[in-house]
């Protein structure tokens, strides 16, 4: 069983070009070392390749970043999987089963598993499966595909959609803490959104308020949200819907590299939460940077 490590966009960045503070063959190695894999999903990914360099360029890039050990994951389905997975823990009176949504090839962590899976297209993509993510990546600028860090920004619907969120919450909220009334709201809006039932909505949502690691993506987003609202001076643009993604993936991984806002945001939530006796026993796997998780794990308690 691997570690997982999720690395900031930024920080592949100043691994893969710059070898900061390492090149891509000593953190593979660093990696090996210590069983742990990077976690690899579309915003890491494609934020981590520099816009309007040559296909040669722009593929060797790529495969610095695939020379370390990783693991694809779509990230557009981690919330639906963990509420799927609640309704029927909670139903059956049984334990849930909390696991990343892994992808055997980099191009199904971009698309919908509809797609993904559509048996129509299976012998096409069992070809596509059999290449690296550097030639799948090869194939698409072939075709025209715009790839870089100034072309990935989630699209500018879900932006303004988040954006819409935030303004309407801050309005009704202001500078009111989080409260368990606003957690219920959110968990009926979600089974709403994933067109789920439960048959005592209380129990349920009073059983995920207790439980940070049941649906533990969708609840740090949740929490890591609220404190944004409560930032009165922060907007949202699209890099920082990329960012708030990212930060889904701390509760299933053993070290995490996030941008400051956002790191900050996770530590204000973890003591708001400590304070009414819930604990998130992920919150000390956070990093500034590659520099500091790789000190962390050669001089731990240093």
């Amino acid at each position: 069983m691997h570690d997982l490590v999720f690395l900031d966009s930024r920080d592949l960045i100043a691994c893969i070009e710059h070898s900061r503070p390492v090149g891509h063959v000593a953190l593979a190695q660093e990696l090996r070392e210590r069983n742990a894999t990077v976690v690899l999903t579309m915003t890491n990914v494609l934020e981590t390749i520099p816009r309007g360099r040559s296909t040669t360029k722009t593929i060797e890039l790529v495969e610095r970043l695939e020379s370390l050990p990783h693991v694809f994951v779509r990230y557009s389905e981690l919330s639906s999987r963990e509420f799927k997975e609640a309704v029927r823990a909670f139903s059956t009176g049984t334990a849930p089963i909390i696991k990343l949504p892994i992808c055997e090839s980099f191009w199904r962590a971009l698309v919908p598993a509809s797609v993904a899976d559509d048996p129509t297209q299976a012998e096409f993509h069992r070809a596509l499966d059999k290449l690296p993510m550097s030639e799948q990546i090869r194939l698409a600028l072939r075709d025209g595909w715009q790839i870089g860090s100034d072309s990935n920004h989630f699209d500018p619907a879900s932006t303004g959609e988040l954006v819409a969120v935030l303004s309407v919450h801050r309005e009704i909220l202001g500078v009111s803490q989080p409260n368990k009334r606003l957690f219920y709201h959110a968990v009926a809006t979600q089974l709403d959104h994933f067109q789920l039932r439960v048959n005592d909505f209380r129990s349920f949502a009073d059983w995920l308020f207790r439980s940070p690691m049941v649906c533990a993506a969708w609840r740090l987003g949740h929490e890591v949200f609220q404190e944004l609202r409560l930032d009165q001076t922060a907007g949202i643009t699209g890099n920082g819907v990329t960012d708030l993604t990212h930060v889904y993936f701390l509760p299933y991984v053993a070290a995490a590299t996030l941008d400051k806002q956002w790191r900050d945001y996770c530590h204000r939530a973890a003591r708001r939460l400590a304070r009414i006796g819930i604990e998130l026993p992920y919150a000390n796997r956070l990093h500034a940077n590659i520099a500091e998780m790789l000190r962390d794990w050669r001089e731990p308690g240093a």
